[in-house]
């Protein structure tokens, strides 16, 4: 798996931009509003923490050419180490003839340390 398959995603959301630079050494994308900070690796180690942005997703038509490319882009990113998968199920449901999906799934990011609280 590999996390190099995302590097050009920029959006992190309302807490700020993912930058990729560490992604391979920590894991996940750094998320922070502008540019990441320059640290030594002792103060990475103490300012950051690895946090997990969780979502739950229900498809309820796989077949529907939208909802189909957004579950393969979940799956990729978690296939390539971009999510963690929590949860994962497909149903064929034979009343309606259609395949649905649930996924629970997160996406981890190191973050800042808000001042002021200790570890």
């Amino acid at each position: 798996m590999s996390l190099i398959k995302f590097v050009d995603r920029r959006n992190g959301g309302e807490r700020g931009d993912l930058h990729w630079g560490r992604a391979l050494i920590d894991g996940a994308p750094m998320r922070f509003s502008g540019p990441p900070p320059l640290l030594k690796e002792h103060e990475f180690d103490e300012r950051t923490r690895k946090v997990y942005d969780t979502t739950v997703k229900v498809f309820t038509d796989l077949a529907a050419p939208e909802q189909l490319e957004e579950y393969q882009e979940i799956v990729d990113g978690c296939m390539n180490g971009l999510y963690t998968v929590i949860r994962h199920k497909e149903v064929y449901d034979r009343r309606r003839g259609k395949w649905t999906a649930f996924l629970v799934f997160a996406l981890p990011t190191i973050e800042p340390i808000p001042n002021g609280i200790k570890t």
